[in-house]
């Protein structure tokens, strides 16, 4: 997947651990309880989740929602997007049409990019 033009790159300027540049290649929309805008994604390269104090092996999915009220990532009418960041927590989320509260954590904060602007 990593050869295939990514539908968006991520990046954060407030946290150094989701600093590099990830391309980010879409699995699913699914929601939670209070929301219906959550989306999963493929990161390459993965995360390093050990920097984040958790046992494991690197992320290569994330699970992503847009920080600021009104924004939406289903479409995205503006470029760049502010998102939060977040790890499921059970196996293979791609199967779950829904997750809960308890099933996701919060990671930080970053920004994406259209793939278009090669910012890679």
């Amino acid at each position: 997947m990593d050869d295939t033009l990514p539908n968006f790159f991520m990046t954060s300027s407030e946290d150094s651990r989701l600093k590099p540049i990830r391309k980010c290649y879409i699995v699913k929309r699914f929601r939670a309880e209070k929301r219906d805008d959550y989306l999963l994604v493929e990161i390459s390269p993965p995360l390093d989740i050990n920097s984040y104090g958790i046992q494991g092996n690197p992320l290569n999915k994330l699970v992503l929602a847009s920080r600021h009220k009104g924004v939406s990532l289903f479409p995205i009418k503006k470029w760049p997007v502010a998102v939060y960041v977040l790890q499921a927590l059970i196996e293979n989320p791609e199967q779950h049409d829904v997750l809960r509260k308890e099933e996701m954590a919060l990671l930080g904060w970053a920004e994406i990019y259209d793939s278009q602007l090669n910012i890679y």
